[in-house]
């Protein structure tokens, strides 16, 4: 279609505003870290300044990253942790301490209910649940 953007190409935003107020301003990029980082730099500035963030994804806590690299160190001015064990999570500097949602457990418990069905043998409806794993690394200072 013409006009039309591919969902890769970052849409970038043309509003801009006179306050301050930590929306998108003129020419940011408008993707998660983007997003995120706009978010972060919201919560890291100022007198009341957070201590520590909690992202519910990894590629949010980049963004805390983006914020911070002016004027904070990650993993000893602030902690960073994330969620999801996305893989860039363990390139980071520092690397990114994560709750890993279990993936692999998830993946073998499907596969046992999905064998089980095509056995014909009737599962009893229940609810599986896989614990969460946490990756500490170095961006979360002992407190």
């Amino acid at each position: 279609m013409a006009g039309s953007r591919r969902p890769t190409q970052p849409r970038r935003s043309s509003r801009s505003t006179a306050s301050g107020s930590g929306s998108l301003g003129q020419g940011e990029v408008r993707t998660p870290k983007g997003a995120a980082t706009v978010v972060a730099r919201r919560v890291l500035d100022g007198d009341r300044r957070a201590t520590a963030v909690f992202c519910f994804s990894g590629s949010l806590a980049y963004g805390v990253y983006a914020a911070a690299e002016a004027s904070l160190v990650v993993g000893r001015e602030v902690s960073g942790v994330g969620f999801d064990d996305h893989p860039v999570s363990r390139v980071l500097t520092p690397p990114l301490t994560t709750v890993g949602w279990g993936p692999a457990q998830i993946a073998v418990e499907a596969a046992r209910l999905t064998a089980s069905a095509t056995e014909g043998k009737r599962a009893r409806r229940k609810r599986i649940l896989c614990a969460p794993v946490m990756c500490a690394r170095g961006s979360a200072v002992a407190v």
